[in-house]
């Protein structure tokens, strides 16, 4: 630090100077300043979430760049809750200081996720108004030991002018367009989308372990989850990845097709059956057969895979003899199969025999770090299938308003919602997601009187249960003999049912 000037006389001089900058400008010149006073490598603005436990560098600072990051999550990690309460606990005025991140094991894993990894750290925690995120003003050195009590007594006298400039930037970045358009780049794979989502980072572990053999994989999970992208990865990283790779859905086959679909059929077998047909199984010699939803098999569709597993040979329909076929085999399904065998609807040995390695893909809301990922993949994907030259911009309040919300129908419901918003939002400077909640309108029922065309089954169970009662009274509610006495039912709760229904009822006089 120079000696030679206080520094309350500095900070006024950069106070002043701050004031008539754009925020970006205004960090700059506190950075520039900080570097000349302290023996720093490089200055990060980061922001944490405590509930996605998910960090992202909004900036960026050495003495030979600075860079405003605009695309959101660009480098992300998993912040232990621990390192957020110690660095909490530990912190004078807000400021935390390690002078050897190394020494502690979850540091240093945070650390190691940074563009370039550091020893010494300074950092100054800033609570945003949500109460749910942090910002950090990281001041990082290479060598470890460089940061003493004077250089936090400094920051401590800059902390409160750094808190007001950095939320001004926050409110303007949160509405700047991401660094995303129909020119970025889409992953060149299924591997590389999987690999880009970090709460599939078990399953990618699962992936790598399972590619290279060739044992079978039962990929369970809720329907949309991504269970054909996991598929696609497992045979790309296959030594069966130059080979077919054949996907059925068995749910979609009739019952009374799927023997000749699976396995094949011989000329003349059945009625129209004018040449030898080769089954998928046939089809994927040599390569690999993904069997999406494995619990719709018929049982006797379900004996005959079980012997081609065993035997890794099939028999087409109408055949006598057993062709030879070697296929690997990975199957999927959002039915819990266990389930399923205790009502007698699957086979127990098949069910062990396709478990050599189960593979559980989890749904959306548990995985809120991947949002952001897929929202980037998937504007890209839609902006280029339409054609989409000027598309309306993708903010980091729009990616924030999509990572917040549930997803009980999981990727496909946020790809849907996605390709919704670019279609009926075109011509917009920026993406609202303003129709997200968007459903299919109820069918008209023109045999459902009184406009109870809008109601659930439940409801109109309920109704017709009420209509019914009123009837038999002569639609008298009230009373030992009324409508809400035969249900059993208070004659307020039958009124508020009855308005909530849109059931009306005259009295009548019941016959003697």
């Amino acid at each position: 630090m120079n000696d030679n000037e206080h520094p309350d006389i500095r900070l006024r001089f950069l106070n002043s100077l701050v004031a008539s900058l754009t925020p970006t400008q205004a960090l700059l010149e506190i950075c520039n300043f900080l570097k000349a006073e302290l023996p720093l490598s490089r200055i990060y603005l980061t922001r944490s979430n405590r509930f996605t436990r998910m960090m992202e560098i909004l900036l960026e600072y050495s003495p030979d760049s600075y860079t405003h990051k605009k695309t959101s999550f660009l480098r992300s990690q998993v912040v232990p809750e621990r390192f957020i309460r110690e660095a909490e606990n530990s912190s004078l005025d807000g400021i935390f200081i390690n002078n050897d991140t190394s020494a502690s094991k979850y540091t240093w894993r945070n650390v190691q996720n940074f563009p370039h990894p550091f020893l010494s750290l300074m950092s100054l925690l800033l609570r945003s108004e949500e109460q749910t995120e942090y910002l950090s003003w990281q001041i990082v050195a290479d060598k470890a030991g460089v940061f003493r009590d004077d250089h936090r007594e400094l920051l401590s006298g800059m902390k409160d002018i750094i808190a007001e400039i950095v939320q001004e930037f926050i409110a303007l970045d949160r509405n700047s367009p991401l660094n995303i358009s129909s020119s970025g780049m889409l992953p060149e794979s299924p591997e590389k989308l999987l690999r880009a989502c970090p709460g599939l980072a078990p399953v990618m572990r699962m992936v790598e372990a399972a590619a290279p053999t060739e044992s079978t994989v039962l990929i369970y999970g809720p329907s949309g989850s991504g269970k054909e992208l996991v598929a696609e990865t497992l045979q790309a990283l296959s030594s069966r990845s130059s080979a077919p790779f054949i996907k059925v859905n068995c749910g979609a086959i009739p019952d009374t097709l799927i023997d000749s679909e699976l396995f094949g059929a011989e000329k003349g077998s059945y009625t129209g059956s004018v040449a030898t047909h080769k089954g998928f199984f046939e089809q994927a010699h040599r390569g690999t057969i993904y069997l999406d939803e494995i619990g719709e098999l018929s049982k006797e569709a379900q004996v005959r895979l079980l012997r081609t597993l065993e035997e890794k040979t099939i028999r087409r329909v109408g055949g006598t003899q057993r062709i030879a076929c070697n296929v690997r085999i990975i199957a999927a399904t959002n039915r819990d199969l266990w389930d399923l065998v205790a009502k007698g609807l699957f086979r127990e040995d098949l069910c062990y025999r396709l478990q050599v390695i189960p593979l559980f893909v989890p749904p959306l809301e548990q995985r809120p770090d991947d949002i952001p990922v897929l929202v980037r993949h998937f504007y890209r994907h839609y902006c280029r299938q339409m054609g989409l030259t000027d598309p309306p911009a993708l903010t980091q309040d729009a990616v924030e308003k999509l990572a917040g919300r549930s997803w009980p129908g999981n990727v496909r419901q946020l790809r849907n919602a996605i390709e919704r918003s670019l279609v009926l939002e075109s011509g917009r400077s920026a993406l609202t997601f303003s129709h997200l909640d968007m459903g299919m309108p109820p069918m008209p029922a023109a045999d459902v009187p009184g406009g109870q065309s809008k109601l659930s089954p439940k409801q109109r169970r309920r109704a017709a249960e009420l209509a019914k009662a009123l009837s038999e009274c002569g639609g008298k509610v009230c009373g030992e003999d009324g409508a809400a006495a035969l249900l059993g039912i208070p004659p307020s709760t039958f009124r508020s049912r009855m308005k909530a229904l849109g059931i009306t009822a005259e009295k009548k006089r019941r016959p003697r």
